[in-house]
């Protein structure tokens, strides 16, 4: 019975999550709050087994936008550096048949931003705090199929990362993101298959009276192991699926709303089993960007261990 509740509460947030309308517009120099393909890789169906663990993701990401009513890599470069540790906490506690894990991440990015759009000359830097976290819900249930797993996850990243709406550059955004999560993972000795849906939705800046629209993220992830060796393709997805709102004048009498940001990137993984650490480096580049969307290469490096 539990089981059978617990693919019904699922079933239900998936379908809630994809059903989403069509893309429209994003506030020009504000960053996402959930980094592309930070879960790639990881059983995101699954919870790590009960403890308390650490993990660090760190990425460079060398890339430029796209124009806002197309996809002409001509806007502003970008030049990321970030590290993401995150403390998970598997409970001991089971909510409706799933095991419970509740996690904290705390991001620091340094960015460095050039040829700005109708700013020649100008650039930007800074290095401080992201927006970090929280996310005290996410729940795991076996889904019935030996190796078949399933979650629910809520989290929010409250607006206490570096900002100033007179700054260049920002990390931090000035507004709160809540960011319900499904995913679905096949774990057995020779696959790790996983596919992990996220959906951020928006409050307004008050410094600018602007409400960017909601994003889905899709992450993607096929690995075949060999010993203590894993490798595959990964790739993610992401796109904004609602309207921008803007209530202000930051930006001009007119009103204007921004483009449609979105981007697909595939990749390649290299795990390995270390100890009682996994690690594993990967790669992933933007073959399709529009819209404001960025086209670039990221490079990853994530370290993960139980503290006991």
């Amino acid at each position: 019975m539990k089981t059978d509740m617990g693919r019904t509460l699922l079933c239900a947030l998936i379908s809630t999550i994809l059903l989403v309308g069509p893309a429209l517009a994003r506030e020009p120099g504000v960053g996402n709050a959930y980094s592309q393909g930070s879960s790639l890789g990881l059983p995101t169906g699954a919870n790590p087994p009960q403890g308390v663990w650490f993990e660090d993701t760190s990425s460079v990401y060398v890339a430029q936008t796209t124009d806002t009513a197309g996809s002409s890599k001509d806007g502003t470069k970008i030049t990321a550096i970030s590290t993401a540790p995150r403390i998970l906490w598997t409970t001991p506690w089971k909510i409706l048949g799933a095991r419970e894990m509740a996690f904290v991440v705390v991001p620091i990015v340094n960015l460095d931003v050039s040829n700005i759009p109708g700013e020649a000359g100008v650039t930007g830097h800074s290095l401080a705090f992201a927006n970090p976290e929280f996310t005290p819900i996410n729940l795991s249930w076996n889904l019935g199929v030996p190796g078949l797993f399933g979650s629910a996850t809520f989290g929010f990243y409250p607006p206490i990362g570096r900002y100033s709406s007179s700054a260049t550059v920002n990390v931090g955004n000035n507004f709160w993101t809540f960011q319900p999560e499904v995913a679905l993972s096949y774990i057995s000795p020779k696959w790790l298959l996983s596919a992990h849906v996220m959906y951020d939705t928006n409050t307004e800046n008050k410094a600018t009276d602007y409400t960017s629209g909601d994003q889905l993220f899709v992450d993607f992830t096929a690995l075949h192991n060999f010993g203590k060796w894993s490798v595959g393709p990964v790739a993610y997805y992401t796109k904004q699926v609602t309207a921008d709102t803007n209530n202000g004048i930051y930006y001009g009498p007119d009103k204007p709303l921004f483009g449609e940001p979105g981007a697909f990137a595939p990749g390649l993984l290299v795990g390995y089993k270390l100890g009682k650490a996994d690690v594993a480096g990967y790669f992933t580049h933007d073959v399709v960007a529009s819209q404001g969307g960025s086209v670039g290469t990221r490079v990853y490096f994530r370290v993960m261990f139980p503290f006991s």
